[in-house]
């Protein structure tokens, strides 16, 4: 049987012989029987000068710290377990401590005394500290450990697949796992959690032989998108699934639409996503059809997001780039067709630059501007939901300021014309700084992060002005001589083009004189 300090979820390993093989379960084994073994009581005397801080504010850190010390003090703890490597050794240690602490507040002050231990004892062979200078919680502690079991004891997942007893529990088992790692990636610190990321790409990234195993055993999981940075959920279709994106994502019977997709249907299951995604267009376009015009000018722009965003989830790759240029091509011209028969004009899209990180990025702005309402009644009802709000706010924050100069064009703070219709609105109500002050972020977001800068508009008058006045300081630096710049830039002053110019002019002169002279001679 598991011991209970090894995440597996529900699967039962109980294979002793295998288990005999894995120096994480040997480890864990040992640990759990030694800290059981030794009586519960709070000796100062393992703490140093630190103990009487100890057994006074941190009872149960004090006993559980002599446990603790007697497995550091025994140097040979890793020799004894099937000849684990010393620094292997010490990574299960403290794995096997972040399953002690999911459940307690005590890990800041075993910390300080294991780092009091440490250097105590400098000749000494003693297992080191792992991230001592970032501070976890319970939650993050136990979804460190979480990964790295899996991770450790794969090979025996691997074996459970071919069993079609365990086979679903245990494919859940691996979704939730890579689940995991989706959500480490996309965290807004996943420095807390860089060594388990690191660890499971080196396991799985570019490994695509065990992946195309994995979603071969474990279909309709999408574990073989895991590295899709277009996604930050597993599965294309997760997210999103009320509203009217919800509505276009709803399921479809398979033999609907099969007159204009059937072009997209194969011999084999393997290319499903593809007449999948024809049918759902099909569908959400003829239902536009059946709107009035202002309702459905509006619902257009979700569909070119949405459809956008569903080409960069089935399509993209790692790299942002779409890697079937001609299954995406044929979706797009399934798309024109449809629209021109049903001579909806306001639902045209650009295909002609299928930017990935481009097209997220809007998505991102217009579902902004469309919740804005929504977002702006959120209350805060603990911390952690006001700190999700005002990270979302502070990442919106840095695309309104990458796009409001190229979208907006200001005469004045109500006078502004609107470039980019379908995904940005230049009206000042909308500007994320209104919802940093009201949700009053800068006092959620930790200390340690950049408070979020107001994002300011520029007027036409004042952008001119800044270039006279630019132009001026250039004039007065090459006055006093204090710049080897030029006033003259552009066309006429390139050292290249504007002899060619010259010449050109010249045989052109030539010509027409001669043309002159031989109309005179005749």
């Amino acid at each position: 049987m598991i011991y209970e300090h090894l995440f597996l979820g529900n699967i039962n390993v109980d294979d002793q012989e295998k288990l005999s093989k894995s120096g994480l379960y040997d480890l864990y084994k040992f640990c759990d029987n030694a800290i059981h073994d030794i009586k519960i009581k709070c000796n100062n005397r393992y703490f140093g000068p630190l103990g009487s801080e100890f057994v006074e504010k941190d009872d149960e850190a004090c006993k559980f710290w002599e446990k603790a010390y007697k497995i550091l003090e025994n140097s040979n703890i890793c020799n004894n377990i099937n000849n684990i490597h010393p620094k292997k050794c010490c990574e299960y240690f403290n794995y096997w401590l972040y399953g002690m602490f999911k459940d307690r507040d005590i890990y800041d002050n075993i910390y300080k005394a294991w780092d009091s231990f440490f250097y105590k004892l400098p000749r000494k062979k003693t297992c080191y500290i792992k991230n001592k200078y970032i501070t976890f919680n319970k939650g993050q502690f136990e979804m460190k450990k979480r990964l790295f079991d899996f991770l450790e004891l794969y090979y025996l997942l691997k074996d459970k697949l071919s069993d079609d007893n365990n086979k679903k529990e245990c494919c859940d088992y691996i979704n939730d796992m890579f689940k995991l790692y989706k959500e480490m990636e996309n965290t807004s610190n996943k420095q807390i959690y860089k060594d388990e990321i690191f660890h499971f790409r080196s396991k799985f990234h570019g490994n695509y032989s065990e992946l195309n195993f994995l979603n071969n055993k474990c279909p309709n999981k999408c574990l073989h998108l895991v590295f899709n940075s277009y996604n930050k959920t597993l599965c294309p279709f997760e997210n999103e699934k009320s509203g009217i994106y919800g509505e276009m994502n709803e399921k479809i019977e398979e033999g609907n639409y099969y007159d204009i997709c059937s072009n997209f249907l194969s011999n084999n299951n393997e290319h499903c996503d593809n007449y999948m995604l024809c049918i759902m267009i099909a569908r959400n376009l003829i239902n536009l059809s059946k709107l009035n015009k202002n309702e459905r000018i509006k619902k257009c722009h979700y569909f070119i997001h949405w459809l956008y965003d569903k080409v960069g989830k089935i399509y993209g790759n790692s790299m942002n780039t779409i890697q079937d240029k001609i299954t995406v091509n044929k979706i797009f011209n399934v798309s024109y067709m449809i629209l021109q028969k049903l001579g909806i004009n306001d639902c045209y899209f650009d295909v002609i630059s299928l930017d990935l990180v481009q097209n997220k990025e809007r998505k991102y702005l217009h579902d902004y501007f469309e919740n804005y309402k929504n977002i702006e009644s959120k209350t805060c009802d603990n911390n952690n939901n006001c700190q999700q709000y005002c990270e979302r706010i502070m990442k919106i924050n840095e695309l309104y300021k990458k796009y409001i100069e190229k979208c907006c064009t200001y005469y004045s703070k109500d006078d502004y014309s609107d470039d980019c219709k379908y995904y940005f609105k230049c009206n000042q109500n909308y500007n994320p700084y209104n919802l940093y002050k009201k949700l009053k972020c800068y006092e959620v977001i930790p200390s340690d992060n950049e408070k979020m800068e107001e994002v300011k508009i520029t007027l036409v008058k004042d952008y001119v002005q800044q270039l006279i006045n630019d132009y001026r300081n250039k004039l007065k630096l090459m006055i006093n001589g204090n710049t080897s710049g030029s006033l003259c830039e552009g066309f006429i002053c390139d050292t290249f083009y504007m002899p060619v110019l010259l010449l050109f002019g010249l045989l052109g002169i030539l010509l027409i004189s001669f043309i002159v002279y031989k109309v005179n001679i005749n």
